[in-house]
């Protein structure tokens, strides 16, 4: 069916005007239309050539307060390296304090756990003796082998405790030991670093990296291991009490159950 002449124009105005403008009308619409966008992006335009000086100085400014700021951090880093290097220069003075007490502290430690480790071997030996008194059954015997077991592993842990407190007692002497076979190696016939001369001709920052940080190391270990091993029977032991001892007697008492096999065929 074809369309008339009146119904193809009507169907022009609406394409132009999109709304059912006439074409001329429509053209001012879209041209009005085009002049107020075109009048906003100036605008726009306008108020960012305003702004881009704030923002080019605002920046600025930043990147300047940043630079000083750097400069002010690196002169400070500066002023520290210069001391460090100055320090490190100079005879040792503060790590010489630290060493004397570290070592008296690794001697207190040594006792500790030299003692520690006497009372558990007692627990140990105790629990060995203690077969001959009992019945000879599979619960009695898994429940004294079991004490046995605990008490030789809490005196081998305490003697670990004691061997780096022992260790760090001992690294300072070893220290100087060693400084002596060294100039004896290298024959520049210097005299011997007698006992009290350990670190003589060694800054604070070589006393302090070769011989107090480990020795702090090793003490620190072994006073944390010699307290875990103090307090944890008190406050960690499930057979510390009479419910807890039992709750141990009868989870043996099922390992030594006879399998569901050899209940059937008897």
């Amino acid at each position: 069916m074809t369309m008339t002449a009146h119904e193809n124009h009507l169907e022009g105005d609406s394409k132009v005007g999109r709304i059912g403008y006439p074409p001329n009308q429509a053209a001012t619409v879209i041209r009005d239309r085009f002049q107020q966008w075109r009048g906003q992006y100036l605008a726009t335009c306008a108020r960012l050539d305003e702004a881009l000086p704030a923002i080019d100085t605002a920046i600025r400014d930043r990147i300047s307060r940043g630079k000083s700021r750097t400069a002010q951090w690196w002169g400070r880093y500066q002023a520290w390296d210069g001391r460090v290097r100055k320090q490190q220069r100079q005879p040792a003075r503060y790590s010489l304090i630290a060493v004397p007490h570290a070592t008296a502290f690794a001697k207190w430690l040594v006792g500790l756990s030299g003692a520690g480790m006497v009372l558990a071997f007692g627990f140990y030996v105790q629990s060995y003796l203690s077969i001959l008194s009992i019945k000879n059954d599979c619960v009695s015997l898994q429940f004294v082998a079991d004490a046995i077991s605990g008490a030789a592993r809490l005196a081998g842990l305490f003697l670990l405790s004691g061997i780096l407190a022992l260790f760090a007692l001992i690294w300072p002497t070893v220290v100087g030991i060693g400084r002596n076979l060294l100039r004896w190696y290298k024959a520049d016939e210097l005299p011997p670093l007698q006992p009290e001369q350990k670190f003589d001709e060694w800054s604070d920052f070589q006393v302090t990296g070769r011989v107090t940080i480990l020795q702090g190391v090793l003490v620190g270990f072994s006073f944390l291991l010699f307290v875990l091993l103090t307090f944890s029977p008190v406050f960690f032991s499930i057979g510390s009490t009479p419910e807890g001892v039992l709750r141990i007697w009868h989870s043996f008492e099922l390992q030594c159950l006879p399998p569901q096999s050899d209940q059937a065929a008897s």
